[in-house]
C-alpha cells in the first residue's frame, strides 16, 4: 500500500459518505448481534484502527477517558486477529469491544480514530475524528450530558 501523507489522507476520508447529525447510523453487525442491540439509553461507538497513527493517540486518550467515566460503548478495531486479545485486555472492562470485520463498517470509518454519539433509537447526535481528549470532548460532552450510563450499571 502506498504511503500517502496524514492531510492528503484526511482529505481523501472527508469524501466518504457517512450519515449526517440528525440521521440514523446504520445497524451494521457487531459480532453475532447488531448494534442497535447495545443502545440502551444511548451509545458511543468508537473505531480505531492498528494501521493509522493518529489511532494510538486517540487510545491513550480513550484509556484515560475510561479511568473517570463509565459509559454505554461500542468499540471497534480495524486490526490484525492476532492483535485483538490485547485490545480485549486493555478496554473489556469499559467497552464492548469487536474486531471490525465488515466491509461496511471500514467504508465509514477506516483509517481514522472516530467517536459517535448515538440516542437510544440509533440517531446521530455527534460525530468527529479525535486524536487528542479535546478533539474528543465533543462527543463527549453529548455522553455526559445526556447519562449514558452502561448497561450493567
Amino acid at each position: 500500500m502506498e504511503h500517502i501523507g496524514y492531510r492528503k489522507f484526511l482529505k481523501k476520508v472527508q469524501q466518504r459518505v457517512v450519515p449526517e447529525l440528525g440521521e440514523l447510523l446504520p445497524n451494521f453487525p457487531v459480532g453475532t448481534k447488531n448494534l442497535y442491540d447495545f443502545l440502551g439509553n444511548g451509545l458511543l461507538v468508537i473505531v480505531v484502527s492498528t494501521r493509522c497513527v493518529p489511532c494510538q493517540d486517540a487510545l491513550a486518550v480513550l484509556s484515560d477517558y475510561y479511568q473517570m467515566h463509565s459509559v454505554n460503548t461500542v468499540m471497534l478495531v480495524d486490526t490484525q486477529e492476532d492483535n485483538m486479545p490485547l485490545f480485549y485486555e486493555a478496554f473489556a472492562a469499559y467497552a464492548e469491544v469487536f474486531h471490525m470485520e465488515t466491509e461496511n463498517w471500514k467504508k465509514h470509518f477506516a483509517g481514522v480514530p472516530w467517536a459517535t454519539a448515538l440516542d437510544r433509537n440509533g440517531v446521530i447526535l455527534q460525530s468527529a475524528p479525535f486524536r487528542s481528549l479535546p478533539t474528543l470532548m465533543p462527543v463527549l460532552d453529548f455522553i455526559v450530558d445526556r447519562e449514558m450510563i452502561r448497561h450493567d450499571e
